[in-house]
């Protein structure tokens, strides 16, 4: 029966670091069916956290991992990350109450591009600042150019739960920034159009007919004209399938489809010549 455990809940054992390595390795027997682990408020340290973080790798149908309350640092961020980018199936990581810093919120920023799975990162009460937040914002909402938009991390719905907002704000966070990600997130909550990973648009100037575009790339057109309420921007091209056109106009409404001209323009944003992601 042992070898058929799916659940794993150790919340505040307090087995520590050393016991931890262990635990690594019990991990790693049960990998092939594990689906939750739960070890809140168990002092693991970094050491541990490390370990355990180069099992998960084998756990294959792992979807939740808590670890709050670990003293996890940003060396235990970086592991953790590492593994975030392998893109495994593990939908929610809970890293409340730790310590992992500006740095660590880097590293997991960096992890988000090419992690399409994760709908959750806990990372509340962690002292991180303005910094941090702005890489995190960053992973998910990159408007450096349109590729780079499309590219973002779409997946990802929560990053701080509500009650750990005063404490980033304490932290010296910026009010408008946290409002501007909790937007994001709210976004990629609603986002059931397309998976970033598979609609990278054409590396060309703004000017690209829409008649050149397939039906996912006009998702991606859809879904950054509802970021930006942008829709009266938007021009179809005239030459378009007709059930393009009418896949566009369900999503943005009629009033917002004006079949004029043979391109679309997007504000000054976009104007830029687009690059690879």
């Amino acid at each position: 029966a042992a070898k058929n455990l799916k659940h794993l809940d150790l919340e505040g054992s307090c087995i520590g670091r050393r016991a931890g390595m262990t635990l690594g390795d019990l991990v790693a027997v049960h990998g092939l069916v594990l689906e939750t682990l739960n070890l809140h408020n168990n002092a693991l340290e970094d050491d541990s956290t490390i370990y355990l973080a180069s099992k998960l790798v084998d756990c294959k149908l792992l979807k939740r991992v808590d670890l709050g309350f670990n003293y996890v640092g940003p060396p235990g961020a970086m592991a953790l990350a590492d593994f975030m980018a392998t893109n495994p199936r593990l939908q929610h990581l809970i890293l409340v109450r730790n310590s992992i810093r500006d740095s660590g919120a880097m590293y997991f920023a960096k992890a988000m591009k090419s992690n399409t799975s994760l709908r959750e990162l806990n990372l509340g009460y962690n002292h991180i600042s303005s910094v941090g937040v702005e890489a995190l914002l960053y992973a998910i909402f990159n408007t450096s150019s349109l590729n780079s938009l499309v590219c973002s991390n779409h997946t990802l719905c929560c990053l701080f739960q509500q009650h750990c907002v005063e404490d980033l704000l304490r932290g010296g966070c910026d009010v408008h920034l946290l409002f501007d990600i909790d937007n994001i997130l709210q976004l990629n909550e609603m986002n059931t159009l397309f998976n970033h990973s598979s609609c990278k648009l054409p590396d060309c100037a703004a000017d690209l007919p829409l008649s050149t575009l397939s039906i996912e790339q006009l998702k991606v057109v859809i879904y950054l004209s509802k970021c930006f309420d942008m829709k009266h921007f938007l021009v179809l091209d005239r030459s378009m399938m007709p059930q393009a056109l009418e896949f566009v106009a369900s999503h943005l409404g009629h009033d917002g489809v004006f079949h004029l001209i043979g391109h679309w323009n997007m504000p000054e944003l976009f104007s830029q010549t687009l690059q690879p992601c």
